[in-house]
């Protein structure tokens, strides 16, 4: 089967943890002998004079196209809304145009990219599967103009996108049941979450060893936390919290890794708490220093206040490490509370506080979490996952 697929990122141009899905999905299609092109936002590449570069890595070839710069704002982050450069414009249609017998897979909804990508094809009249990554909240809460903006796009645009789809897959059923609230409706609408990256647990020790001492983790209780640094993402909830959590176990350690928006305002909320030793931001880190640090945690915390698809939840279940979250409906997909994880009242700081205590100092406990984190659901799982998508592959052809 000869496949497109056309996402916001990819590594090694990425921004956040879909693109490691994006990866991980055409590897896994290219070892079933399925013929894998790629076609992808380039992050790293934001310029009106930017040009396309192609990459081949175990027989994918990979487009990355050059994005419009992201427009300076207050009101929200724009850098993962921008749509393509004329010349990427350019190269969509002419790549769309050629595809026969290709069946073309877009990932997200709300990214211009992808709209356009979708657009070109209900011109040519060609068929395309649409894959919901999320829907975004920061234009609906940036004021009345960008609000303006969000909701006309949702009913002239993406509604249309939606609804011309052969299919519309979701990562989570929460992510499903928003898209319906909102009206975006498609006759064949399901459930395929995200899968985990083929490499978690292939780590050497060294490495394990190397950010123990470039981050002083020497006997320390190390409470891990991963994400794009943006509002959403609950980590100033996380900072908040460690001022209790130091008093009480002073040997713990917050590390935060991640980039974004928000990164001033959580440097802001460290220093005013004095907490420079006992909350530390260590940016963005590569995948093996990820695995690494999820080998050496004592705990992995997801303190997202909304999310489409907990990957992180997921990753730390794999690697069999006690792990704390809010209650949202994306959580409870994935934890079921006291049984492998726990889950904090959204509403109550102090809850959040009091169970990342009670996980770090009775043994008891996490050693039930970690037992019960050996059964994952199939449905996670990237076997299940890949037969599911050839499945609604074959409603593209």
């Amino acid at each position: 089967m000869n496949i497109l697929l056309i996402c916001p990122e990819f590594p090694p141009r990425n921004i956040g943890g879909g693109g490691v899905v994006y990866k991980t999905l055409a590897e896994k299609l290219a070892n079933e002998n399925h013929n894998v092109r790629v076609i992808a936002g380039n992050f790293y590449n934001q310029s009106l004079m930017g040009k396309i570069q192609k990459k081949t890595k175990k027989s994918i070839e990979v487009f990355f196209i050059p994005l419009t710069p992201a427009i300076k704002t207050k009101d929200f982050d724009t850098s993962t809304y921008t749509p393509p450069t004329i010349s990427s414009f350019s190269f969509l249609v002419k790549q769309l145009s050629k595809t026969k017998k290709e069946v073309i897979h877009l990932h997200g909804l709300f990214h211009p990219l992808i709209d356009i990508s979708a657009i070109i094809c209900i011109l040519m009249g060609k068929r395309y599967l649409l894959t919901c990554h999320g829907i975004p909240e920061s234009p609906k809460k940036a004021g009345i103009i960008w609000n303006f903006f969000f909701q006309f796009y949702l009913n002239f645009i993406e509604k249309i996108v939606v609804k011309k789809a052969v299919a519309l897959t979701g990562v989570s059923r929460f992510i499903i049941e928003q898209c319906k609230i909102l009206g975006l409706t498609n006759n064949n609408m399901s459930v395929i979450y995200n899968g985990l990256n083929s490499d978690l647990k292939n780590i050497l020790s060294v490495t394990v060893e190397n950010i123990e001492k470039k981050y002083s983790l020497k006997n320390k209780k190390l409470i891990f936390a991963i994400g794009r640094l943006n509002q959403t993402k609950g980590f100033h909830y996380l900072i908040r919290s460690m001022k209790y959590i130091s008093s009480k176990i002073p040997a713990s350690l917050l590390i935060i890794a991640g980039r974004g928006p928000y990164q001033k305002a959580l440097e802001t909320a460290i220093n005013r708490e004095k907490l420079s030793s006992q909350a530390k931001l260590v940016g963005w880190i590569t995948e093996k220093e990820k695995i690494a640090f999820y080998k050496r945690s004592d705990l992995v915390v997801f303190p997202s206040i909304q999310e489409p698809f907990g990957l992180v939840m997921l990753e730390a279940l794999k690697m069999h490490k006690p792990i704390i979250a809010f209650n949202t409906p994306s959580s409870r997909e994935l934890i079921e509370n006291n049984v492998n994880g726990m889950l904090a009242s959204l509403d109550k700081q102090k809850d959040l506080s009091d169970l990342i205590v009670q996980v770090l100092t009775n043994n008891s406990l996490r050693n039930k979490l970690i037992k019960n984190t050996y059964s994952i659901k199939n449905e996670f799982e990237w076997e299940q996952i890949i037969k599911k998508y050839l499945r609604a592959y074959e409603l593209v052809q």
